[in-house]
């Protein structure tokens, strides 16, 4: 969604493979992905060329240790250790990155923060949200029954609030001054 949106600059960071349940929930893989047991950022990186767009560059491992990241990352992943451990060694504080865009899917709840990594109100903001992994259900992403519109609705909230930053950011459009909320939560009932 973010390639279509006219973003050439991605990077893709993931160390995992496609699998089976995967392709019901983080579109657009597919069984050929899963046979060819592809790696999840060559995968992506070919279906986002295939909708003619430009080629991501892609890591493919994992984000461990102090990273470079770029202006906008997004984060999402399965599980909260990983979340702290990358916002801690490759965001808090750094100069490069301007906005943290972060996705939490659940069976019937999305959330999607957006915060700015060196300004404390909106990180602690963040981190007030986070828990022990021990606490969570199991992740959707895990899950073969999920339906693939769950992560279809958190992608585009999640693309709104890239082009919301966008707009105060870049274009200073009057109408997007006022930043939103760090957290956005919706219940799918």
């Amino acid at each position: 969604m973010i390639a279509r949106y006219g973003v050439r600059n991605l990077h893709l960071h993931d160390g995992d493979i496609v699998e089976g349940h995967n392709v019901a929930n983080q579109s657009p893989y597919t069984q050929a992905d899963v046979e060819n047991k592809r790696m999840k950022v060559e995968a992506l990186a070919d279906h986002v060329v295939a909708a003619g767009c430009s080629r991501p560059t892609t890591h493919p491992r994992y984000i461990e240790g102090p990273t470079p990241l770029g202006r906008v990352v997004f984060l999402a992943v399965d599980k909260m250790k990983v979340r702290k451990a990358i916002f801690e060694h490759s965001l808090h504080l750094r100069p490069s990155t301007d906005y943290v865009i972060e996705v939490r899917m659940g069976v019937d709840e999305l959330r999607v923060y957006g915060f700015n990594p060196r300004d404390r109100g909106e990180v602690e903001e963040w981190k007030d949200s986070l828990y022990d992994d021990a606490e969570a259900v199991e992740g959707v992403c895990q899950t073969p029954t999920t339906v693939g519109d769950t992560a279809c609705i958190t992608a585009g909230v999640a693309v709104a609030r890239f082009r919301h930053w966008f707009r105060r950011e870049m274009v200073r459009d009057p109408a997007y001054t006022r930043p939103l909320k760090v957290e956005q939560i919706f219940m799918l009932r």
